[in-house]
């Protein structure tokens, strides 16, 4: 049985490598976000940590302004299994603290955006600029990212709404995701 991957809980501070190409028209993108759709619908960690930064790891907050769980490749390759719960920050709204495993917390939320009818936009925060000042990190300024948004349902006014703010980098000109940062509508 291998080892429950302990993510690094640290506040992040990337020295992350520019885009190579003309991101938005590199076809290889969407192709890692489709690929990274199915490595979570399926649970694969072996498909999930081939994604993953070599360099940086995922930087990964499900809210904003939570915590940040880095995960290197190898500990991606376990994180569907893993029974280490990260306290993921106060949810927007109540207060309330947010803690649990990869599988209780992130992984239902990314699921929902990627299995479902989604939005994608290149460079652009969309809804999410509406929730938090400066939705990309500061930190991650200059990097790009997509903004995969799953629109909310008529049944609940549009409100159910939620998106994932995708960073990629390029290690030797080949695309990989470094941070996933969740955002929902909150009151």
């Amino acid at each position: 049985v291998p080892p429950s991957p302990t993510p690094a809980i640290a506040a992040p501070t990337p020295t992350l490598t520019p885009t190579l190409t003309p991101f938005c028209a590199d076809a290889r993108v969407p192709a890692l976000l489709d690929a990274l759709g199915e490595a979570l619908i399926a649970e694969d960690g072996e498909r999930f940590a081939a994604l993953i930064s070599p360099e940086h790891g995922l930087d990964l907050r499900y809210w904003r302004y939570g915590t940040v769980a880095n995960y290197s490749p190898e500990e991606a390759r376990w994180v569907f299994q893993s029974t280490y719960r990260v306290r993921w920050g106060a949810e927007p709204g109540s207060g309330k603290e947010t803690v649990g495993t990869f599988r209780e917390v992130p992984l239902p939320a990314l699921v929902e955006v990627f299995t479902a009818h989604h939005e994608r936009y290149c460079n652009d925060p969309g809804i999410t600029a509406l929730f938090a000042p400066q939705p990309w990190p500061e930190e991650y300024h200059g990097l790009n990212y997509y903004t995969v948004y799953r629109p909310g349902s008529e049944q609940y006014g549009g409100l159910d709404w939620r998106a994932w703010l995708v960073g990629v980098e390029y290690v030797r000109d080949t695309p990989y995701l470094f941070a996933l940062i969740h955002f929902q509508w909150e009151p």
